[in-house]
């Protein structure tokens, strides 16, 4: 007969009280992976401090191998949301417009955005959500007052944008030259 009260008993209970720890700890190093918060602890106020410095309006431009102009001018709310309007002049002078509008966040060091909907002459037209191409994620390289540096996951490019004005408009007329 086996009981808890003797030699062997009290050694079985030692083993099974160190399988409980050992179980219980993994447990919760599972749930904490799960929940996103192993290996990923950046202090909330710098996420904080980050959405703050990505408030308001932004002026990025970049030369693409191929010839072509990308300009772009975003203006980001506190409520989340985001309004990007895009001018491209191709090498041979002609220019395509569009805006989008969609929502923006902040994890540092992840930036992201998910475009809602497609802004043009005809009005406003809602974007397939389903569609993955929508959602980008950028990993912040710099982040100032009046410069946003950021890379994308996916292509791999890398932005820089500068603060601007509120009544900064982008047009056709700057055509490259566009002064924040």
């Amino acid at each position: 007969a086996h009981t808890f009260f003797t030699r062997e008993g009290s050694r079985m209970n030692r083993l099974f009280l160190i399988f409980v720890c050992v179980l219980t700890s993994a447990c919760t190093l599972s749930l904490s992976e799960r929940s996103g918060t192993a290996g990923f602890a950046v202090p909330k106020e710098e996420t904080a401090q980050a959405r703050a410095l990505l408030l308001g309006d932004w002026y990025g431009e970049k030369t693409h191998d191929d010839g072509v102009l990308q300009r772009w001018h975003v203006k980001r709310a506190a409520d989340g949301s985001y309004l990007i309007h895009f001018l491209i002049t191709n090498p041979d002078g002609s220019n395509e417009e569009w805006a989008e509008a969609g929502i923006w966040g902040v994890r540092k060091p992840i930036y992201f955005t998910a475009v809602r909907a497609f802004v043009g002459p005809e009005g406003t037209q809602a974007a397939d959500t389903t569609d993955y191409g929508l959602y980008d994620a950028y990993s912040i390289v710099n982040l100032t007052e009046d410069e946003f540096t950021y890379k994308s996951y996916t292509s791999g490019n890398e932005f820089t944008l500068k603060k601007v004005a509120e009544t900064f408009r982008l047009t056709a007329a700057q055509n490259g030259s566009a002064k924040p």
